[in-house]
């Protein structure tokens, strides 16, 4: 009997220690909850085909299934050319020490004009100025239904109150979808993202150049720029500055690598 509760309790512990927590789900079937903020940043008039956008986004039934509703934006204006900025985003979030991961189904209405759209993080509100950190992006959204996701966690928002933001930069496409947008923290599969939990990056602000330190062994350093293009990867050498002298003064974001585990740090350059 004891060696049955034993058992009853390793097992029980191992599924409580090894389960993730959902902080967000949203399927959008009672419309945009009225907890999220729609933004309408182009103030462009849509075309006469299109009407029904009457804001930046509404909700309209799944184009392949008539019982689910969708969020959805559009950038097809009354004046061709035009490009969209209209931005859906999330309540506040408090995310976990680890393991924080967004994943959301989209999907282009048309091939011949397919949606292009970024995902953002804000720590500081809902205004358009202050979603500095892209952590997703994607040119000529499939028009079949797909599932995205992005680490949040290999950025640096660990334990922060982030907001969320879907942008819709599509220019003179037709008609974006979003649906099942869902985050979850202390994910088992980030448990990793602990081997670089207390790294940090010095000096920061610099004029020429950084050094990580860490517990774990770093192995790689990626720089991007704040639109998340690759400027430099770097093969790292423990204790060696990270020369960025040549780099124009500005934010840029550090990728750090170790093992399985990323973080990812904002660097200023003086």
């Amino acid at each position: 009997m004891q060696h049955r509760f034993l058992l009853f309790f390793s097992i029980t512990l191992s599924s409580v220690s090894f389960s993730q927590t959902e902080i967000l789900n949203e399927d959008f079937q009672s419309g945009i909850p009225a907890t999220w903020t729609i933004v309408d940043n182009d103030g462009h008039t849509p075309a006469e085909e299109v009407s029904e956008y009457t804001q930046a986004w509404i909700t309209k039934a799944d184009p392949e299934n008539a019982a689910d509703s969708v969020a959805s934006s559009t950038s097809f204006f009354d004046t061709t050319s035009f490009c969209a900025s209209r931005w859906l985003i999330t309540p506040a979030l408090q995310l976990g020490a680890y393991g924080n991961t967004l994943t959301w189904n989209a999907k282009s209405h048309d091939a011949s004009f397919p949606d292009h759209y970024r995902v953002y993080v804000s720590t500081t509100g809902t205004a358009v100025a202050d979603f500095t950190t892209q952590i997703a992006q994607q040119q000529a959204e499939s028009p079949e239904w797909q599932m995205r996701t992005a680490n949040i966690s290999s950025f640096d928002f660990n334990s922060q109150t982030i907001y969320l933001a879907f942008a819709n930069i599509s220019c003179d496409a037709f008609k974006l979808y979003i649906d099942d947008v869902k985050v979850v923290k202390e994910d088992p599969a980030g448990i990793d993202e602990n081997t670089l939990a207390a790294a940090t990056l010095y000096p920061n602000p610099t004029q020429s150049s950084f050094r990580i330190q860490s517990s774990g062994k770093i192995e790689q350093v990626n720089i991007l720029g704040l639109d998340g293009k690759l400027i430099r990867s770097v093969v790292y050498a423990e204790n060696q500055p990270v020369d960025v002298s040549d780099l124009i003064g500005g934010i840029y974001l550090v990728k750090v690598q170790s093992g399985k585990a990323f973080k990812t740090f904002r660097l200023i350059k003086d």
